[in-house]
Protein backbone atom coordinates (compact mmCIF):
# COMPACT_ATOMS: atom_id res chain seq x y z
CA UNK A 1 0.00 0.00 0.00
CA UNK A 2 2.77 2.60 0.85
CA UNK A 3 4.43 2.11 -2.86
CA UNK A 4 1.32 2.46 -4.28
CA UNK A 5 0.41 5.62 -2.48
CA UNK A 6 4.31 7.25 -2.76
CA UNK A 7 4.01 6.63 -6.48
CA UNK A 8 0.67 8.31 -6.70
CA UNK A 9 1.76 10.87 -4.96
CA UNK A 10 5.02 11.27 -6.87
CA UNK A 11 2.73 11.25 -9.99
CA UNK A 12 -0.14 13.68 -9.12
CA UNK A 13 0.53 15.65 -12.79
CA UNK A 14 0.90 12.77 -14.91
CA UNK A 15 -2.20 11.89 -17.10
CA UNK A 16 -0.05 9.75 -19.00
CA UNK A 17 0.44 6.42 -18.42
CA UNK A 18 -0.95 2.98 -16.80
CA UNK A 19 -2.52 2.12 -13.27
CA UNK A 20 -3.54 -1.12 -12.46
CA UNK A 21 -6.30 -1.66 -10.18
CA UNK A 22 -4.46 -2.46 -6.99
CA UNK A 23 -2.37 0.60 -7.27
CA UNK A 24 -5.23 2.93 -7.79
CA UNK A 25 -7.48 1.37 -5.26
CA UNK A 26 -4.62 1.20 -2.34
CA UNK A 27 -4.18 5.15 -3.00
CA UNK A 28 -8.08 5.80 -3.20
CA UNK A 29 -8.08 3.75 0.23
CA UNK A 30 -5.61 5.97 1.93
CA UNK A 31 -7.00 9.46 0.39
CA UNK A 32 -10.50 8.19 2.27
CA UNK A 33 -8.97 7.23 5.77
CA UNK A 34 -7.43 10.41 5.67
CA UNK A 35 -10.07 11.88 4.84
CA UNK A 36 -12.36 10.01 7.68
CA UNK A 37 -9.39 11.48 10.36
CA UNK A 38 -9.85 14.91 9.06
CA UNK A 39 -13.40 14.93 9.66
CA UNK A 40 -12.97 13.76 13.04
CA UNK A 41 -10.59 16.19 14.02
CA UNK A 42 -12.86 18.61 12.55
CA UNK A 43 -16.35 17.48 13.41
CA UNK A 44 -15.68 16.18 17.22
CA UNK A 45 -14.74 19.85 18.59
CA UNK A 46 -17.34 21.42 16.80
CA UNK A 47 -20.31 19.24 17.96
CA UNK A 48 -18.38 19.76 21.50
CA UNK A 49 -18.43 23.31 20.69
CA UNK A 50 -22.31 23.24 20.15
CA UNK A 51 -22.97 20.98 23.50
CA UNK A 52 -21.11 23.49 25.31
CA UNK A 53 -23.35 26.14 24.47
CA UNK A 54 -26.14 24.93 25.39
CA UNK A 55 -25.03 23.30 28.92
CA UNK A 56 -23.76 27.26 29.12
CA UNK A 57 -27.32 28.24 28.01
CA UNK A 58 -29.15 25.85 30.20
CA UNK A 59 -26.96 26.90 32.58
CA UNK A 60 -27.65 30.39 33.17
CA UNK A 61 -31.24 29.00 33.75
CA UNK A 62 -32.15 30.70 30.40
CA UNK A 63 -36.00 30.03 29.07
CA UNK A 64 -36.25 26.71 26.78
CA UNK A 65 -36.63 28.82 23.92
CA UNK A 66 -33.18 30.83 24.24
CA UNK A 67 -31.59 27.73 24.76
CA UNK A 68 -33.48 26.71 21.51
CA UNK A 69 -32.36 30.10 19.69
CA UNK A 70 -28.55 29.59 20.99
CA UNK A 71 -27.79 26.73 19.78
CA UNK A 72 -29.51 27.13 16.11
CA UNK A 73 -27.39 29.84 15.92
CA UNK A 74 -24.15 28.29 16.86
CA UNK A 75 -25.70 25.33 14.55
CA UNK A 76 -25.92 27.73 11.00
CA UNK A 77 -22.38 28.76 11.73
CA UNK A 78 -21.29 25.29 12.08
CA UNK A 79 -23.23 23.96 8.97
CA UNK A 80 -21.89 27.05 7.21
CA UNK A 81 -18.20 26.28 7.96
CA UNK A 82 -18.62 22.65 7.63
CA UNK A 83 -20.43 22.87 4.04
CA UNK A 84 -17.39 24.97 3.19
CA UNK A 85 -14.84 22.65 4.75
CA UNK A 86 -16.75 19.60 2.70
CA UNK A 87 -16.51 21.41 -0.28
CA UNK A 88 -12.47 22.00 0.42
CA UNK A 89 -11.93 18.52 0.79
CA UNK A 90 -14.05 17.40 -1.77
CA UNK A 91 -11.71 20.03 -4.49
CA UNK A 92 -8.24 18.32 -2.91
CA UNK A 93 -9.91 14.61 -3.04
CA UNK A 94 -10.57 15.37 -7.29
CA UNK A 95 -7.01 16.84 -7.26
CA UNK A 96 -5.24 14.04 -5.54
CA UNK A 97 -7.42 11.56 -7.24
CA UNK A 98 -7.39 12.98 -11.20
CA UNK A 99 -3.91 11.69 -12.79
CA UNK A 100 -4.13 8.17 -10.88
CA UNK A 101 -8.12 7.85 -12.41
CA UNK A 102 -6.74 8.61 -15.66
CA UNK A 103 -4.17 6.35 -16.03
CA UNK A 104 -6.59 3.47 -14.29
CA UNK A 105 -8.49 4.83 -17.53
CA UNK A 106 -5.83 4.20 -19.77
CA UNK A 107 -5.08 0.96 -18.26
CA UNK A 108 -8.33 -0.35 -18.80
CA UNK A 109 -7.98 1.23 -22.51
CA UNK A 110 -10.32 4.21 -22.20
CA UNK A 111 -9.20 7.76 -23.40
CA UNK A 112 -8.98 10.19 -20.21
CA UNK A 113 -11.38 12.54 -21.01
CA UNK A 114 -13.68 9.94 -19.80
CA UNK A 115 -12.90 11.25 -16.67
CA UNK A 116 -14.47 14.60 -17.41
CA UNK A 117 -18.21 13.22 -16.77
CA UNK A 118 -17.78 12.41 -13.19
CA UNK A 119 -15.78 15.59 -12.64
CA UNK A 120 -18.27 17.57 -14.13
CA UNK A 121 -21.38 16.18 -11.99
CA UNK A 122 -19.37 16.20 -9.28
CA UNK A 123 -18.53 20.39 -10.15
CA UNK A 124 -22.46 20.70 -9.96
CA UNK A 125 -22.97 19.35 -7.07
CA UNK A 126 -20.47 21.46 -5.11
CA UNK A 127 -22.07 24.41 -6.50
CA UNK A 128 -25.70 23.36 -5.23
CA UNK A 129 -24.26 22.34 -1.68
CA UNK A 130 -24.16 26.36 -0.56
CA UNK A 131 -27.72 26.93 -1.52
CA UNK A 132 -29.24 23.81 -0.73
CA UNK A 133 -27.68 24.20 3.18
CA UNK A 134 -29.42 27.74 3.07
CA UNK A 135 -32.67 26.26 2.43
CA UNK A 136 -32.51 23.42 4.59
CA UNK A 137 -31.64 26.07 7.52
CA UNK A 138 -34.46 28.45 6.16
CA UNK A 139 -36.91 25.61 6.79
CA UNK A 140 -35.55 25.04 9.98
CA UNK A 141 -35.87 28.32 10.78
CA UNK A 142 -39.83 28.74 9.91
CA UNK A 143 -40.34 25.21 11.93
CA UNK A 144 -41.34 23.36 8.78
CA UNK A 145 -38.85 20.34 9.62
CA UNK A 146 -36.05 19.31 11.88
CA UNK A 147 -31.70 19.48 11.47
CA UNK A 148 -32.20 15.73 10.18
CA UNK A 149 -34.31 15.98 7.39
CA UNK A 150 -33.94 19.35 6.76
CA UNK A 151 -31.69 18.56 3.56
CA UNK A 152 -33.70 16.11 2.31
CA UNK A 153 -36.87 17.76 2.66
CA UNK A 154 -36.38 20.37 0.55
CA UNK A 155 -36.30 21.29 -3.24
CA UNK A 156 -34.26 19.84 -5.17
CA UNK A 157 -33.48 17.47 -2.19
CA UNK A 158 -33.65 14.50 -4.65
CA UNK A 159 -31.41 16.11 -7.45
CA UNK A 160 -28.69 16.51 -4.83
CA UNK A 161 -28.59 12.92 -3.70
CA UNK A 162 -28.40 11.84 -7.50
CA UNK A 163 -25.48 14.28 -8.12
CA UNK A 164 -23.93 13.65 -4.60
CA UNK A 165 -23.53 9.60 -5.16
CA UNK A 166 -23.23 9.67 -9.04
CA UNK A 167 -19.45 10.55 -9.55
CA UNK A 168 -18.87 7.82 -6.71
CA UNK A 169 -20.94 5.31 -9.25
CA UNK A 170 -19.06 6.43 -12.38
CA UNK A 171 -16.03 6.56 -10.94
CA UNK A 172 -15.54 2.87 -9.09
CA UNK A 173 -17.43 1.40 -12.04
CA UNK A 174 -14.69 2.64 -14.33
CA UNK A 175 -12.06 2.14 -11.66
CA UNK A 176 -13.20 -1.49 -11.82
CA UNK A 177 -12.98 -2.47 -15.14
CA UNK A 178 -9.80 -5.46 -15.78
CA UNK A 179 -7.02 -4.48 -17.31
CA UNK A 180 -6.00 -4.84 -20.84
CA UNK A 181 -3.26 -7.68 -21.37
CA UNK A 182 -0.35 -6.43 -22.15
CA UNK A 183 0.72 -2.86 -24.22
CA UNK A 184 -1.93 -0.99 -25.36
CA UNK A 185 -1.96 2.36 -26.94
CA UNK A 186 -1.42 4.57 -23.71
CA UNK A 187 1.90 2.57 -22.28
CA UNK A 188 3.18 -0.89 -21.07
CA UNK A 189 1.47 -3.14 -18.70
CA UNK A 190 2.09 -0.97 -15.72
CA UNK A 191 3.88 -3.12 -12.32
CA UNK A 192 1.59 -4.61 -9.65
CA UNK A 193 2.78 -1.45 -6.67
CA UNK A 194 0.76 -2.98 -4.28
Amino acid sequence: MITAVKYALRNLANFAGRDNRPTFWWFVLAIYLLTIVLSFVLVIPATGSLILEGMHQAQTNAAPEAVSAAMQARMEGMMHATIWVSIGTSLLMIFLIAAAFVRRLHDAGLPGWVALVPLAINLAMLARMPGQVDRALAAMKAGTTTASAGIYSTPGAGLDLLLGWAPTLIVAGLALLPSTDGPNRYGEEPDDLA
